[in-house]
């Protein structure tokens, strides 16, 4: 084998290997995060999210305001066809 083409293995081998660690680092970092949050949100126990129709503080948004913004939507999605 030539030198040139055992030098190119080593570095296509050697650019595999660095990608490889890299994504699988990442993997993992995700989720042990996703599981320390997993286990503080249910330790605080409140949900972070309120779902629609109350604000940040808990009270009920304007039901004007849902009536305003689904109608701007729903023109806004008619209007692209």
């Amino acid at each position: 084998m030539s030198p040139l083409f055992s030098q190119a293995l080593d570095l296509v081998f050697y650019g595999m290997g660095t990608v490889f660690v890299f994504l699988s680092v990442l993997v993992l970092m995700t989720m042990v995060m996703s599981i320390l949050l997993s286990n503080s949100e249910s330790s605080n126990g409140r949900l972070v999210n309120q779902g629609i129709g109350a604000d940040s503080e808990g009270q009920s948004v304007d039901p004007k305001l849902i009536a305003a913004i689904s109608a701007a939507v729903k023109r806004h999605r008619h209007s692209k066809q």
